[in-house]
C-alpha cells in the first residue's frame, strides 16, 4: 500500500545557519580591516622613500651635468633648482618626467632646502 504521508520539501536555511554565516564573514571583516590599513600605510611611506630617493638621484644627475653642490641646492615643489653656486634649471622634464606627489598628500609636493635634504612640502 502507498504511503499516504505527504513529502514536505524544505527550502531555505534556519535562523541558526545564517547566523552562523553572519559571525564568520564579521570574523573575516574584524581581521582584514587592520591589515589593509597596515598594508595602506606601509606602501604610502615605501611610495615616499622612493620618491625622495629618485628626486635626489635627480639632483645628483643635474648636478654631475652642471655645476653646483648639493648642500647648496634649493628647489622648489616644481622642479626649479637654484642655490650659490648652482647653474639654476628645473629637473622636469629632462631628469624627472615629473615632480612627484606626496602619497598622503595628493596636493602636496617636495622641497629642497640648502644644507637639507628632500623633504614633502
Amino acid at each position: 500500500m502507498p504511503d499516504s504521508r505527504v513529502k514536505v520539501m524544505e527550502q531555505g536555511f534556519t535562523l541558526v545557519e545564517l547566523m552562523a554565516v553572519i559571525a564568520v564573514i564579521t570574523i573575516l571583516i574584524v581581521i582584514a580591516v587592520p591589515v589593509y590599513r597596515d598594508v595602506s600605510a606601509s606602501s604610502r611611506e615605501k611610495a615616499d622613500a622612493a620618491n625622495i630617493r629618485i628626486i635626489e638621484s635627480s639632483i645628483q644627475t643635474y648636478l654631475a651635468n652642471n655645476s653646483g653642490e648639493y648642500n647648496n641646492l634649493t628647489m622648489d615643489a616644481d622642479g626649479d633648482v637654484a642655490g650659490t653656486g648652482v647653474t639654476p634649471g628645473n629637473l622636469v622634464p629632462k631628469y624627472l618626467v615629473s615632480m612627484p606627489r606626496y602619497p598622503y598628500d595628493d596636493t602636496k609636493s617636495y622641497t629642497k632646502a640648502p644644507n637639507e635634504k628632500v623633504i614633502p612640502q
